[in-house]
């Protein structure tokens, strides 16, 4: 059986695969020192994302790239549990009849909390007892207003993604073939006895493959980028003198 850790490296190595990068033994060390304080079901989640979500010409994100995904949420969750502290606290702080009052102590995220749960009269009426039961529906109710407020549907009726689905089916196939590629393919984690045989690498363990079958050497953009001083934005990545008839190829910093 997998380990959470398994699968996260799984999850890296479809992205590897998709952004024609290849992820050394040292560059996946360095992925998973920096990002399993994190826990590795949120990062296999993360991961998924990236997966979903990218466009065709996106690079293997970095360290900070992956952790920014995660840690948003994070925030997000904490708004959610003050939105719901805050109705139920404005419920004996103002009362049924204090409803302005309330909305503005409240705010925006609570108010539509507020709204969802039936009303502010409704749940003025609500027995004392019952106020704590419901703290875990307000905080989940904001939650989603947050999540949805960010992708443009808050006031959208729900609807099922068919592009989300089927990305998630692709990365079921993806990851179900993932062990051909680790036992020496040409793009992915490095086995044991090193990438495969023929297929040029930079000192950071990069290539990319263009067409024709001539694998040239690439920097992974921003790979050693951590939270603070990294190279997080890769679209100012250095570009690839080889592909203008220069010698030399970009190296990612030590």
């Amino acid at each position: 059986m997998e380990t959470p850790q398994q699968k996260f490296l799984k999850r890296l190595e479809v992205l590897a695969n998709l952004t024609g990068a290849t992820l050394t033994k040292d560059i996946v060390a360095l992925y998973d020192r920096g990002l399993r304080s994190l826990g590795y079901d949120a990062l296999c989640g993360a991961v998924e994302e990236v997966i979903k979500t990218r466009r065709s010409r996106d690079p293997f994100p970095s360290i900070a790239d992956i952790a920014k995904i995660l840690r948003p949420r994070e925030e997000d969750r904490d708004l959610a549990i003050e939105a719901a502290g805050r109705v139920i606290q404005a419920i004996g702080k103002f009362g049924t009849y204090q409803a302005d009052e309330a909305r503005q102590w409240i705010g925006e995220i609570g108010w539509y909390v507020v709204e969802r749960a039936g009303g502010w009269s409704t749940l003025c009426a609500r027995p004392e007892s019952e106020r704590e039961i419901c703290r875990a529906q307000y905080r989940d109710l904001a939650l989603s207003a947050i999540n949805r407020h960010k992708a443009g549907t808050l006031n959208l009726p729900p609807a099922f993604s068919h592009v989300a689905v089927q990305s998630g089916k692709n990365v079921a196939a993806l990851t179900a073939g993932i062990g051909k590629s680790v036992n020496g393919g040409k793009h992915g984690i490095e086995n044991h006895q090193g990438v495969a045989a023929g297929v040029p690498v930079t000192p950071s363990g990069v290539v990319e493959s263009n067409q024709g079958g001539v694998e040239k050497p690439r920097p992974l953009p921003g790979v050693l980028s951590s939270g603070t001083g990294g190279q997080g934005d890769a679209s100012k990545a250095p570009r690839d003198p080889g592909a203008h008839g220069d010698s030399g190829a970009a190296q990612v910093p030590g």
